[in-house]
């Protein structure tokens, strides 16, 4: 194994180890309800940064296109008249 594949099982393990531990804490203060919720809105929260994450990327790259695109548009704009005969 690479360090770079050591590096991301060790913060996986250790994230799995901090849901466990924080499975257990809530369920001796709030029980096995509470904790199974609790567990399930971690994991969504996860998955929401994620989601954000991916459209902000999306938002950025569209855009990123549509500035080369209207770049596009006014050096061809300009081009046309510059070079009129």
């Amino acid at each position: 194994l690479n360090i770079i594949h050591c590096s991301a099982l060790f913060q996986r393990f250790m994230c799995l180890s901090l849901n466990l531990l924080s499975f257990q804490m809530f369920q001796t203060l709030y029980g096995q309800t509470a904790a199974a919720l609790y567990a399930k809105a971690a994991g969504q929260n996860a998955q929401a940064r994620q989601l954000y994450n991916a459209s902000a990327d999306t938002y950025y790259k569209a855009n990123d296109a549509a500035a080369y695109d209207d770049w596009v548009r006014a050096r061809n704009h300009w081009d046309y008249f510059y070079n009129r005969s």
